[in-house]
């Protein structure tokens, strides 16, 4: 009996003996990942760390270039309704001005549009309205100094002001506001280089 429990003695040595060395190998591995672990996580945790600044940096690039590009376009709208407004209000008092300076325009304006021969003048409304007594006579020998001849219409332009010269069936478009169209970049720069002269 007793050699029976000097075996089972004996086993049961090994097996605390065996479990002690198991216990430490796993011990020992456990503690090997853990700092393997551990070196992972540091370095993951630096990449992450290294990608977030860069992130953040770019994040803060774009944000400026974002900014400074909306900053510019802001001031450019503003400056282009500036121009708009300018060149509105210029047209406004074109259309406002006095019988004489008006029509002293539509003379100099027709003597720059009108063709060496048989035409038909048509104007507005409002400007048939305020007609000079000599306007027929005047619009006559502008065209007959030009080597043509031309007649106003009994029949309004639909215009708001200026003219339409009619040449064999053919319209030409003189009113005021398809020649400021016809103009209008060329206006606006005018009047980008006059506000803002240091940037021209």
């Amino acid at each position: 009996m007793a050699g029976v429990e000097n075996i089972t003695n004996e086993i049961l040595r090994d097996a605390d003996e065996n479990s002690a060395g198991i216990i430490k190998e796993a011990e020992d591995k456990k503690a090997k990942l853990i700092e393997e672990a551990k070196a992972e996580i540091e370095a993951d945790s630096k990449k992450a760390q290294e990608r977030t600044a860069a992130e953040k940096s770019n994040l803060l690039e774009r944000a400026k270039s974002e900014a400074a590009t909306n900053e510019k376009r802001a001031v450019l709208e503003a400056r282009n309704e500036i121009i708009t407004e300018v060149l509105d209000k210029a047209y406004d008092k074109l259309l406002n001005e006095s019988d004489s300076e008006y029509f002293s325009m539509i003379y100099s304006l027709l003597e720059k549009n009108v063709h060496a021969e048989k035409g038909k003048m048509q104007i507005s409304d409002k400007d048939m309205q305020r007609l000079p007594s000599d306007f027929k006579t005047k619009i006559s020998e502008i065209a007959s100094k030009k080597g043509g001849e031309l007649v106003l219409s009994d029949a309004p332009a639909d215009i708001d002001a200026g003219f339409v010269l009619s040449y064999g069936g053919i319209d030409e478009n003189c009113s005021l506001k398809a020649i400021f169209n016809e103009k209008r970049t060329a206006l606006s720069d005018l009047v980008y280089k006059r506000l803002w002269p240091k940037e021209s």
